[in-house]
């Protein structure tokens, strides 16, 4: 919030995530990390095929988050925090090299940042990287979010904490996929246009927008391309548009 120190993950003490906690060291940027053979976020254990591969190797996916964008963002009560990842496209796409990074209030670089693999693959029961099929969803979400919200989430990381006047980006290699918020830019409390507002809330993203905001300092209207839902709504994560298991 505007004016207020941001300090890691407790969204619930008004504090943002400018230092890792223990358990999520190794989601910094400088850690040694390979995204190895691809994890596909849909469903485990997946057969070669739905993975990329075949029987002569890998098949390459589309290259680091193309046609990849923030399909639902929760700003909601206490640590309730989440990011869904959805890709539109007709062909898998490969979030290897791919980064989430929060800017908060106004600031010009990042406060946080963290690598996208997920909790199976942390957990060793998965390879890491992951590979979203056509239509495939990934839901990451804070560590601390309460026990409804938890089990919608592929990843959790303590890093994935904001509030509604904080930018998020999605950004592959050099390239941003997408941008929620307008960074360089300190709102007040939040985005607002009209009812939508980006504090206390859910917005997920039109079903007609099928591509992201590639440049992260213009300006932001949550008011377009979005529908607000009140707080604390997470029954759409997972389902973007009616795309389910």
């Amino acid at each position: 919030d505007e004016g207020a120190s941001k300090e890691p993950v407790d969204a619930a003490g008004g504090t943002d995530a400018e230092a890792a906690p223990e358990e999520d060291a190794a989601h910094g940027l400088d850690a040694a990390f390979d995204f190895g053979e691809g994890l596909n976020a849909d469903a485990a254990p997946v057969s070669d095929a739905a993975r990329g591969r075949d029987a002569a190797g890998p098949v390459d996916p589309t290259p680091e988050g193309v046609g990849v964008l923030i399909s639902e963002y929760v700003e909601g009560s206490a640590n309730n925090k989440a990011l869904e990842l959805f890709n539109g496209g007709a062909a898998p796409v490969s979030l290897a090299g791919c980064v989430v990074e929060v800017f908060a209030n106004g600031r010009g670089d990042p406060s946080a940042d963290f690598v996208i693999e997920s909790d199976a693959a942390e957990r060793g029961e998965g390879v890491l990287g992951v590979v979203l099929e056509p239509f495939g969803r990934y839901v990451i979400c804070n560590t601390r979010a309460g026990e409804v919200l938890l089990p919608r989430c592929q990843q959790t990381t303590g890093w994935l904490n904001f509030n509604g006047n904080d930018a998020v980006i999605l950004r592959c290699g050099d390239a941003v996929r997408d941008a929620f918020g307008q960074v360089g830019v300190d709102p007040g409390d939040a985005w607002v246009s009209g009812e939508v507002r980006t504090v206390d809330t859910t917005l997920r993203r039109d079903c007609d927008v099928n591509v992201g905001d590639g440049v992260i300092d213009d300006a932001f209207d949550p008011g377009v391309g979005w529908t607000a839902f009140a707080q604390d709504t997470f029954d759409g994560l997972g389902t973007h548009c009616g795309h389910v298991d």
